[in-house]
């Protein structure tokens, strides 16, 4: 390849020489020196482009009355823009200027909008050069440029903000295209109203500006590129907005919220973008549990699925960007040239230059995508097995622990040994926070899922959660009750002597009064929980340092025995701690469990509006843990329980449930025991002395018996 190199000699713009010229080409070579004051009369093409010339751009290169194509980027021209280019009938025929990519300096020249001047310019790139000043007023005035397609002027150093001249309606009639990225203009981004305006291109400017006017602009635009643009504030919640389209990149902004489900709705901007940039606020969109649900929970939106169909053309779009070439060289630009800015490719070329080219993903997604739950079985089977491994360790070292004791006795800890040498600290401590710990597990349970409840409210799951409750609580209540009618009967009947007539009546009642006693349960879950909380104070008030809290607390503490709700509304006869025992059970068993199974069978359906559920997975995963929280630990402390007592696992849990700890009985066999002791005390007096009778004291004996 031979490269060319030396100046241009001046005497090829001498008249008559190359009298015949039309085209000359001398792109890409190592020409230096300044360029020529003029050039043939005749000359068509004009392509210098790419070499090292200097100097400033000659102001008879106007008169030029048959030029049509000027290329001179990529060059060290400096200067400033010849005003004499914008005098009247300047440039007649030019379809193509490009001085990109150069040192020019100054301002755009205001003579450059005249009404004559450019009458045929399709193209004008000034880019990258240190062009200075504001978007002249001028240029966009009624005649100016009217056949103006494309104009670049990127990478240039302008001020000010972009005049509402240039948006208005009868501004830049033909203009397609308007490059302004990184050319530092200013100010809040207006509404745009050019009839043929389809791509725009503001990003890396210092806007400072919110998207409420430009989401008001009326212009065809297809390609939107606002990135980096110091945009701010949330984006605009109007329906049918920039309905022609189909690449909008706001990335890198300072946008908050979360996109608007307007965009959306049938003919709103997602139904016709094939790719979507907005930075965060996608991210923020898509993990936000409230925008996802009024997401997936709109039927049209989810049925339509907008963006799916839309992400799905994104394959065929690159296909066709790969596919366009365009050679800005290419001889008969006359006709072709035009045609090809009208055409659709060069918009989807820009695309593909701007925002593919640069691995910018995409992120527009399947609302389908969006709302369904990808990851469901994995995260169930790991849920599942996390709960069966969980309980599988608890019941093997419960077995070890009896058969160790079946073969060696039971295990007794050495002398020196921490819990030997702090016995009474952590007993303490463990008669404070263990009950505390327990309520603790039960009502973050019981609140997640009450979340679920509300969450699906009014559907076919919350009326199974209902049911899930109502079942917990009245088999609480029918217990509570049926300790309560055993005592109220067994203080005046041997009951052991009736028979199972009497237990099975007992039993009946029970079951009837269930349901009605769910105020007594949640009044003795309030006592529970004060009880609780008296006996984690005591414990924190006896510590070192903090002594001086404890007279405060006995105060508060007798003022609490004194005054004790239990024994006010007459249920002095429940032991609260079995109580608390027992209701944890029937709660792991009868609340715990059958949530865990239905927010499983929830979350594993995904999120559709066929059956209106959407269970996120952060509430899905919150629910699972409480539950499954609540009910491994009802698992250890029945476990140690059971060991503890000697019991066999299913023996312990029949004593909690349907013993007879609930009801005070160990207060009835004591005063019984008393009772026979007195009597036995006065047999042997009667024995001894002689001085009353036995049927006196028994008589006595007799009429003490409550």
């Amino acid at each position: 390849m031979c490269l060319h190199t030396g100046s241009i000699p001046s005497t090829w713009g001498n008249q008559g020489a190359f009298s015949q010229l039309l085209v000359l080409d001398l792109t890409a070579n190592r020409l230096s020196g300044s360029l020529p004051a003029s050039w043939p009369p005749d000359l068509q093409s004009l392509s210098l482009g790419f070499n090292q010339l200097n100097g400033t751009l000659p102001a008879d290169y106007g008169l030029l009355t048959r030029l049509e194509e000027l290329l001179l980027a990529g060059n060290y021209l400096t200067g400033q823009l010849p005003e004499e280019w914008g005098h009247p009938n300047a440039f007649p025929q030019l379809f193509v200027m490009d001085l990109g990519s150069n040192s020019l300096t100054g301002p755009l020249p205001a003579s450059w909008g005249n009404q004559t001047a450019f009458q045929n310019l399709l193209q004008l790139s000034i880019d990258n050069n240190h062009i200075t000043g504001t978007l002249p007023e001028d240029w966009a005035s009624v005649g100016a440029f009217p056949l103006l397609q494309e104009l670049d002027f990127s990478f240039d150093r302008l001020q000010g903000a972009i005049p509402t001249s240039w948006t208005a309606s009868s501004a830049f009639a033909n203009m397609q295209i308007l490059n302004l990225q990184n050319s530092y203009v200013q100010g809040q981004l207006p509404s745009f109203h050019n009839s043929n305006l389809r791509l725009l291109d503001v990003g890396g400017c210092p806007l400072n500006s919110s998207l409420n006017d430009l989401w008001n602009s009326t212009s065809p635009l297809q390609l939107v590129t606002l990135a980096n643009a110091s945009l701010f504030g949330p984006l605009p919640d109007i329906p049918r907005a920039l309905e022609d389209a189909r690449v909008l990149d706001l990335s890198y902004n300072q946008l908050t919220g979360t996109l608007p489900l307007s965009w959306l709705q049938a003919g709103g901007i997602l139904s016709h973008v094939t790719y979507l940039d907005i930075g965060h606020v996608w991210t923020t969109s898509v993990s936000t549990s409230s925008w996802r649900q009024q997401l997936c929970l709109q039927k049209n939106l989810y049925d339509n699925d907008t963006t799916g169909e839309q992400a799905s053309l994104l394959p065929v779009l690159r296909s066709n960007l790969s596919s366009v070439a365009f050679n800005s060289h290419e001889n008969g630009i006359t006709v072709a040239r035009a045609q090809w800015l009208q055409s659709a490719s060069y918009i989807s070329s820009v695309a593909e230059s701007t925002l593919l080219a640069n691995g910018n993903t995409n992120q527009l997604t399947s609302v389908r995508d969006i709302c369904a739950n990808h990851d469901s079985h994995v995260v169930l089977l790991i849920v599942w097995l996390v709960l069966g491994v969980c309980c599988l360790f608890g019941l093997t070292v419960y077995a070890c622990m009896r058969l160790h004791t079946s073969h060696k006795g039971p295990v007794h800890l050495g002398p020196k040994s921490f819990v030997q040498r702090n016995k009474a600290l952590v007993s303490s401590f463990y008669e404070a926070f263990a009950g505390l710990a327990g309520l603790a597990f039960y009502y973050y349970d019981l609140i997640t899922s009450i979340i679920v409840l509300r969450q699906v409210w009014g559907l076919w799951p919350s009326k199974v959660l209902l049911a899930i409750f109502l079942l917990h609580f009245a088999t609480t209540g029918v217990i509570v009750a049926f300790h309560a009618l055993y005592r109220l009967i067994k203080l005046r009947y041997d009951v052991s002597q009736s028979g199972f007539r009497l237990f099975g009546c007992i039993l009946a009642m029970s079951l009837a009064s269930g349901p009605f006693m769910i105020v007594v349960v949640l009044l003795l879950d309030t006592f529970a929980f004060i009880r609780q909380f008296f006996k984690a104070v005591r414990y924190i008030v006896r510590l070192p340092g903090l002594k001086w809290l404890d007279s405060g607390y006995v105060v508060a503490f007798k003022l609490h025995h004194c005054i004790r709700p239990v024994d006010v509304l007459g249920l002095s006869w429940v032991d609260l701690e079995s109580y608390e025992s027992m209701h944890n059970f029937v709660a792991a068993v009868f609340q715990s469990l059958p949530t865990v199974i239905l927010n499983s069978v929830l979350y594993s359906t995904g999120n559709k509006p066929s059956h209106g559920i959407f269970l996120s997975s952060e509430l899905f995963l919150a629910a699972v843990v409480a539950s499954c929280l609540a009910m491994f630990r009802v698992l250890v402390v029945t476990l140690w329980q059971s060991f503890r007592l000697e019991q066999g696992i299913f023996d312990y849990v029949a004593s909690l449930v349907i013993g007879k700890t609930l009801a005070g009985e160990e207060e009835v066999k004591s005063a019984q025991s008393a009772q026979v002791n007195h009597v036995a005390l006065l047999v042997q007096q009667y024995e001894i002395s002689g001085s009353a009778p036995l049927g006196s004291a028994n008589h006595n004996h007799a009429s003490s018996v409550p």
